[in-house]
């Protein structure tokens, strides 16, 4: 049997060169974060030079679309408006499953509300089938961050009123007009989203 103290006088270098020395690793470990933040710039610069592209030529970004088609389904089917403190409410047949969101076309209430969570503010959307016996007749969802105002009115109105956020003219409580517009005014820097001319029939 080979004693190991003898093994290691003759071959002194051999134990130390398996493996990595903190220093290798820490060096290995400095460049991966580089890297990593390399590549993370990257995909931002890009993100950002993709949405200034899309907005020159006049598209809107993707959570803008799919907001528009929110407000279009809850506006083409619901009959009357009702405005509130931070926001609007819609009755009529919008309700849809809450699980996989089917069209049921049941009684349903929408409401669109500014909401606080310590100091920030945003936007939610509560959908209540009001004539359910279960219940979980109620469901909320976030729209959108960072949200001061909200409000549903004439396309006239909100057009002309892009640079005073407190002149926008709701519509008045009752039924639905043929078409309207929702301006969303952000609650960091005042500037407004409209999303104009949603026709109702």
């Amino acid at each position: 049997m080979i004693n190991f103290r003898q093994h290691l006088r003759k071959n002194p270098g051999r134990l130390s060169s398996s493996g990595l020395t903190l220093v290798e690793l820490l060096a290995a470990t400095v460049l991966a974060t580089l890297l990593m933040g390399a590549v993370l710039g990257l995909l931002t610069s890009l993100t950002r030079n993709q949405r200034t592209i899309l907005k020159s030529h006049g598209i809107p970004d993707p959570w803008q679309t799919q907001l528009q088609e929110l407000f279009e389904w809850d506006l083409q089917n619901s009959r009357t408006l009702r405005a509130i403190p931070n926001g609007f409410q819609l009755e009529g047949f919008a309700g849809r499953d809450f699980s996989t969101g089917t069209p049921l076309h049941c009684p349903c209430r929408i409401t669109y509300e500014i909401v606080e969570d310590e100091d920030r503010q945003h936007l939610i959307r509560r959908e209540t089938h009001t004539e359910s016996l279960n219940l979980e007749n109620t469901t909320s969802a976030l729209v959108c961050l960072d949200i001061g105002q909200v409000v549903c009115g004439a396309p006239r109105a909100a057009a002309e009123s892009e640079n005073y956020p407190s002149s926008l003219q709701g519509l008045p409580d009752g039924v639905l007009p043929e078409q309207v517009s929702v301006t969303l005014v952000s609650s960091i820097d005042g500037r407004m989203v409209f999303f104009r001319n949603l026709t109702i029939r």
